[in-house]
């Protein structure tokens, strides 16, 4: 598996605790939605489902594994590394709009919290994308089904060195930002519900990548439709 770190998906709708003429407000089926709104709210729904066709085409495990076995498998499948590195990094575009969409959504109901939860969301999604560019370079030390000369002690010494560790920064922000999130969904669970904020914990833990590749997709996949309820609650908000 390729470094994942989940961006867990869901947005959410008005708080339970304003008032319920707002709440009214944020789902009039008299308020059509902006373009811009209905892109994000589309690019929203699309992030976890190109992780989840990340996650199914990727053949190589994480990058911080032995250089033998990560070079190794791109060796052995480089189309399907290609394919699935491309996926990855859709996603975490994807994913900024995501993030971008929090913020918008709740811009009005959830003043504070929203936009908290949308940049610390924004930093992890950029940082999984610096990672899936990074990896990038493990391809380029393919050629021709083989590792080039020298190419597992480059790779050593590109994922325990610096690069690595500085992006490890912004993506870790996904673990706040995902906590947060679900704590958003949850005080606006009269709206979404309960099972969003539970979808977007669980499918957070099990799509980490530190699983089994059927848990790691079964995470992102569970998100799908999480995403999705909660876009079409929040749309016209």
């Amino acid at each position: 598996m390729t470094q994942q770190i989940t961006m867990g998906a869901g947005l959410t709708a008005p708080e339970g605790t304003f008032a319920a003429g707002e709440a009214a407000s944020s789902t009039s089926p008299s308020q059509s939605p902006t373009l811009a709104r209905r892109l994000l709210a589309a690019s929203a729904v699309a992030a976890p489902a190109l992780f989840t066709a990340y996650v199914a085409t990727d053949p190589a495990p994480l990058p911080r594994e032995p250089a033998v076995e990560f070079i190794g498998a791109i060796a052995a499948h480089p189309t399907a590394f290609i394919v699935s590195t491309s996926f990855q990094f859709a996603a975490m575009a994807a994913g900024v709009t995501l993030a971008a969409y929090v913020m918008v959504a709740f811009a009005r109901t959830a003043p504070r919290l929203a936009p908290v939860v949308g940049v610390l969301l924004g930093l992890g999604y950029l940082g999984g994308a610096a990672f899936a560019g990074a990896k990038t370079v493990a391809a380029d030390l393919v050629v021709n089904g083989a590792p080039r000369a020298g190419a597992l002690e480059v790779w050593s010494a590109v994922h325990t060195g610096p690069l690595f560790e500085v992006l490890s920064w912004p993506l870790l922000m996904a673990i706040p930002g995902n906590l947060l999130l679900a704590v958003l969904l949850l005080r606006n669970r009269t709206v979404v519900g309960t099972w969003p904020a539970v979808v977007v914990v669980v499918g957070f833990v099990m799509g980490s990548g530190e699983f089994p590749d059927v848990v790691t997709l079964t995470g992102w996949a569970i998100q799908v439709p999480a995403v999705l309820h909660v876009v079409r609650r929040t749309l016209r908000g």
